[in-house]
């Protein structure tokens, strides 16, 4: 029987970052917030290109992600949905 899941994760935290470093922190935080609801998953080729379809600087203010696998003792498969497309930046400072 499959199952399947859907989490909704917040990025604030990587739209701190600097650079173009912000991509790098959002897999990070996304793998931690993994981590803390399932033991096993693999994440899809979609969670990545998601992330740095903008560079490494610009991500999006949140994802959702969709958990899924046929079995109980195959680890999570994870792949990411987007709904709306709003990027998160600093705008520069006027001097």
């Amino acid at each position: 029987m499959a199952e399947d899941k859907n989490y909704w994760v917040s990025l604030r935290k990587a739209a701190r970052g600097h650079g173009d470093k912000k991509a790098a922190k959002a897999i990070r935080l996304v793998k931690a917030y993994l981590s803390r609801r399932v033991e096993e998953y693999k994440l899809d080729e979609s969670v990545n290109l998601l992330l740095w379809s903008g560079g490494g600087g610009r991500i999006p203010k949140k994802i959702q992600l969709h958990l899924s696998r046929d079995k109980s003792d195959e680890p999570w498969k994870v792949s990411a949905r987007v709904t709306e497309r709003r990027l998160s930046t600093r705008s520069p400072r006027s001097w």
